[in-house]
């Protein structure tokens, strides 16, 4: 038995739960051991058990991957899917980088929400994942490499529980309980990587050091150990610093280098991206010394870092997609409801007084607009004259991106309203009269 006793217990709690086990099932040696244990245990504990094939397209052996782990699933009674996803090689991405964040992408959308992801990397893919790690300079929360159990950006949980076994431990299993599994052709190929480690690197420092391993897995435990008193501190100096996520930089340049160093990668944490290099965590600190009315940015990984007067915002590439996109949402009379671009959706109530604003005329068409130019010329119910819309989102503080995402309502081309911040004379309703009052509501 490969799994140890506390990992047993793990599976006892899970069986009184509705949660899945789902086993990313790739058709090699270490997954179809895992896959054998799990089956294993179902028969002394009952839980629910599913696997998960991720078919890369690859390999001219692709296809008879997917199969060989339909029919073992099959042959064990267990529920299977198989999910096909295609890759895109970006500047400066290695493929396995890109792989392997498919991969889990799949694993994340195709799996029940209450559903824990098992994984089945062990203690020489953690050896593995440090010396790359040690390669590319990182700090100690890099260098604590795989963690047992992790959290995934949504919310489900991903456990490895074979992380304290070695290769040799898992071929040995297989040999005595006669698996079958397939091999990858590619693991042959050195130019990758792990590969290269594995095949050329790790089998020298092994025989020159047997213990070499072990010495490695107390190194990342106390790394881990390092990074999480780091977390500790950074989550006092981010009560001073940070606000709706929102870094404040008055506050955050009066301390000292390393402390500001911890916690811009604890801030950047919380968006799940992969954390900056050195040379891009030196750019971020370089742009909040940057002129008041200057608006730099830092491109990373999966979205920007953008300043804005005395604060750095962090932006998703999801939200700089929507904000590259014109939405505009035309509707004949009055609608229920109008979907928002964010995929919320704004209701109209109508009400007898206290009203938010006015009925539209018959001849009005009613629409939801974005990326209104600055230029635009409104009078909101709190001011006496008409401004810009630059000069009425500088006086709120608003930065400019954030000011592309507010829709604003309008009745033919006379805006009615800025979603979330006012309405505009034209547009509003007596307290004594009927009207309409305008709730958003949760996404669609």
């Amino acid at each position: 038995m490969l799994l140890d006793s506390a990992w047993c217990e793990k599976l006892t709690d899970l069986s009184n739960t509705d949660k899945t086990l789902t086993l990313a099932l790739s058709g090699g040696l270490d997954s179809c051991v895992l896959l054998h244990q799990l089956v294993e245990l179902r028969r002394k504990i009952s839980f629910k058990l599913a696997a998960i094939h991720v078919n890369h397209n690859l390999s001219d052996n692709a296809a008879h991957w997917q199969q060989f782990c339909e029919e073992i699933c099959h042959q064990y009674q267990v529920s299977f899917q198989s999910i096909n996803v295609s890759l895109k090689l970006k500047s400066r991405q290695s493929l396995e980088e890109v792989a392997r964040d498919a991969r889990y992408q799949a694993l994340m959308e195709h799996s029940p929400k209450q559903a824990i992801l098992a994984t089945a990397q062990h203690q020489d893919d953690q050896v593995e994942t440090f010396l790359i790690r040690l390669k590319r300079g990182s700090g100690v929360k890099g260098l604590a490499a795989m963690q047992d159990v992790s959290h995934l950006p949504n919310g489900q949980i991903l456990w490895r529980p074979l992380l304290k076994c070695s290769r040799n431990e898992i071929e040995q299993y297989a040999k005595q309980h006669q698996l079958t599994w397939v091999e990858d052709e590619s693991n042959q190929d050195d130019q990758f990587d792990r590969n290269f480690l594995r095949n050329q690197v790790l089998p020298l420092l092994n025989l020159r050091w047997p213990k070499f391993n072990d010495c490695v897995a107390r190194t990342t435990a106390l790394c881990n150990e390092s990074n999480l008193l780091a977390d500790d501190i950074a989550q006092i100096d981010a009560n001073q610093c940070i606000t709706a996520q929102k870094l404040k930089l008055v506050e955050f340049l009066q301390l000292a280098p390393h402390r500001q160093n911890n916690l811009l990668r604890y801030w950047l944490a919380e968006f799940n991206i992969n954390l900056p290099s050195q040379k891009l965590t030196e750019e971020i600190i370089q742009m909040c010394s940057a002129k008041a009315d200057a608006q730099p940015k830092v491109c990373l990984h999966g979205g920007e870092i953008r300043r804005y007067r005395s604060e750095l915002y962090f932006l998703s590439a999801r939200y700089l997609h929507f904000l590259a996109t014109f939405n505009t949402h035309i509707v004949n009379g009055l609608p229920n409801y109008i979907p928002l671009a964010d995929g919320r959706k704004l209701k109209f109530i109508n009400v007898e007084t206290h009203a938010d604003v006015r009925h539209p005329e018959e001849h009005e068409a009613v629409s939801i607009r974005y990326q209104i130019p600055s230029s635009f010329e409104c009078q909101p119910v709190f001011r006496r004259h008409k401004r810009s819309l630059k000069k009425l989102w500088q006086e709120q503080n608003i930065p400019p991106w954030l000011r592309d995402k507010i829709p604003y309502l309008f009745y033919g081309d006379e805006m009615i309203a800025a979603l979330g911040y006012w309405v505009n004379q034209n547009g509003a309703a007596s307290k004594e009269t009927k009207g309409l009052l305008l709730k958003t509501c949760a996404k669609l």
